[in-house]
C-alpha cells in the first residue's frame, strides 16, 4: 500500500464508522422516543416510528451530500 492509499484509508474508515454509529443511534433511540410520543395500545407504533426515522435518515444523507458536497 503506497502513501496515497494510506492517506485515503483513514478518512474512509472514520466516515464509515460515524455513519454506522449514527444508524446504531437511530435504532437504539427509536423505541425510547416512540414510547413517549405514541399510544402504547397500538403494538406496531414503535416499529413504524423506528422505520420512519431510519428511512428519513438514510434518505436525507445522500440528498444532503448532493446539496452540500
Amino acid at each position: 500500500m503506497n502513501a496515497e492509499e494510506r492517506a485515503l484509508v483513514l478518512p474512509i474508515t472514520f466516515g464509515s464508522l460515524f455513519e454506522w454509529y449514527e444508524v446504531f443511534l437511530y435504532i437504539y433511540w427509536s423505541p425510547i422516543i416512540s414510547k413517549s410520543l405514541y399510544d402504547l395500545s397500538f403494538p406496531f407504533a414503535e416499529l413504524i416510528h423506528a422505520l420512519m426515522i431510519l428511512s428519513v435518515g438514510l434518505i436525507a444523507r445522500p440528498l444532503g451530500g448532493l446539496v452540500f458536497g
